[in-house]
């Protein structure tokens, strides 16, 4: 998922949605900051996700997730962007 050859195993006792968060928390921290995009939509999703894994989720926090991944697929700067462009990213699976 990450890296070069990188690979992640879970079985049916990990959570996919908490996953999801401790890699968007990687791609967060390590973003550049120069594009609003991932700057600001990063920190949005992983807030989203954090109420989520917390158990407060809601349906629309779900749509709200998609909604500010959109504009985070379309436009970025750095390769920490990248993994929020592709349909791949376990974001878009929830």
């Amino acid at each position: 998922m990450m890296g070069s050859g990188g690979m992640i195993v879970i079985d049916d006792q990990d959570s996919v949605i908490e996953l999801a968060r401790f890699y968007l928390d990687f791609c967060v921290d390590e973003s550049c900051g120069k594009c609003a995009p991932c700057r600001i939509g990063g920190t949005q999703m992983l807030r989203l996700l954090d109420r989520i894994v917390a158990g407060k989720g809601t349906d629309e926090d779900v749509r709200k997730i998609r909604d500010v991944a959109r504009p985070c697929r379309r436009h970025r700067c750095a390769p920490w962007g990248r993994p929020l462009r592709t349909r791949r990213c376990p974001l878009f699976a929830i």
